[in-house]
């Protein structure tokens, strides 16, 4: 199974589950209605929350894990780009809206297209190899699809509407439908620890207000266990858009971090127990504010201010946690992506960089990133 791959979510301040839940809001509006500023006090990071600075590096981290917080930044920053994918003319490489994308053991480029509802496949130098996927309710398509999960060689599966994943696997020269699944959870993001899956999403139901993730042992498995505990309030759109936010696994310490998306808090939770094992925060975050009217039962956001939002919570092979927030200037115009490294062992870290690009997932030797101007394509970078 993979680690260290994520969902692409092409929104400002709404997920795609919530959105049309959700209400952009003029300046008039904010000066006349009751706005107001989250996290609340009762969801506010504790006391002892460990804070995520701008410092050039994470204050209190000394000896080995600054040292080897200081190699990974090291990596991340002087990473060089070995191939290029995506183009303008019609052709595999015309990419419509890129949700997923990893390096596979084989060291073959997965993209999912979720525009086009395709997985294509590309070989390490660049060549189109084979995809599969369209429109559609038949056996090799689907309408909708949130993310991937690599599943060993030649088998895979997409996570698609309905809390439904769909396994495929490449058998006789061609991809073929193998199963079909249930989930417990309409999927945002999922990580792996050895065989444990662990998935994020939308909490639908008064069941899973208090569950920020799941874990499974395995794909179809009826054994859920329940971790993390949601956003609190009144209203169920803010307990459930404030709840949604990105995993990333780090199997060296058995550890799931989850950071919410409209929110500066970062949780790590410990893979055996679920036990909360420390909560950070990032300390230069410019917060949205929310307008609830539960009269009407609406919910809306502010766009007209700065703002942050979580584009990428991963793992890297070392361990280490990177957070990549998105910042928004007025109309919404993306400022900069505001890039953090984490010690996953104490939770410390601070911000590396402003210009790095958006990573879609890691790999042993480096990372993919992603672009959308002036069209979507994908970079693989590798460590030096």
């Amino acid at each position: 199974m993979r680690i260290g791959g994520r969902l692409r979510r092409h929104v400002v301040g709404a997920s795609v589950v919530t959105a049309a839940l959700l209400a952009p809001a003029c300046e008039t509006e904010r000066l006349e209605l009751g706005w107001e500023l989250h996290p609340t006090e009762e969801n506010a990071p504790p006391p002892d929350a460990i804070a995520l600075t701008d410092d050039t590096v994470p204050p209190s981290l000394s000896g080995g894990p600054l040292e080897r917080w200081l190699n990974a930044r090291e990596r991340l920053t002087g990473a060089r780009t070995v191939a290029r994918f995506g183009s303008e003319e019609e052709g595999p490489e015309l990419f419509g809206e890129v949700r997923d994308a990893r390096v596979d053991q084989d060291g073959r480029l997965v993209v999912l297209d979720y525009q086009a509802r395709s997985v294509r496949f590309f070989g390490p130098g660049g060549d189109y190899l084979h995809g599969f996927g369209e429109y559609g309710e038949g056996p090799m398509e689907w309408k909708t699809a949130y993310g991937l999960e690599l599943l060993g060689p030649n088998r895979l599966a997409v996570f698609v509407g309905g809390r439904r994943a769909k396994v495929f696997v490449h058998e006789a020269g061609e991809w073929q439908l193998d199963s079909i699944v249930g989930l417990p959870v309409s999927m945002n993001d999922n990580c792996a620890l050895g065989d444990r899956l662990f998935l994020h999403g939308f909490l639908a139901r008064p069941a899973d207000e208090h569950t920020l993730f799941y874990e499974i042992s395995a794909l179809g498995s009826p054994n859920i266990v329940r971790h993390g505990r949601g956003y609190q309030d009144d209203f169920f759109m803010v307990r459930a858009g404030l709840s949604e936010g990105g995993i990333a696994c780090v199997p060296a310490l058995d550890q799931v971090v989850f950071a919410f998306q409209m929110l500066p808090s970062v949780r790590s939770y410990s893979g055996a127990s679920g036990e909360l094992l420390w909560t950070a925060y990032v300390e230069n975050y410019i917060q949205q504010e929310i307008h609830v009217d539960p009269a009407k039962g609406a919910m809306k956001f502010f766009h007209g201010l700065p703002n942050d939002y979580l584009a990428t919570v991963l793992a890297m092979r070392s361990g280490h946690v990177v957070l990549q927030y998105q910042r928004y200037g007025e109309m919404s115009d993306l400022k900069a992506v505001r890039t953090y490294l984490l010690d996953p062992a104490t939770g410390r870290g601070s911000l590396i960089s402003e210009d790095l690009p958006p990573i879609e997932s890691f790999y042993e030797g480096g990372y993919v990133a992603s672009f959308e101007d002036p069209h979507p394509r994908l970079e693989v970078r590798a460590f030096q």
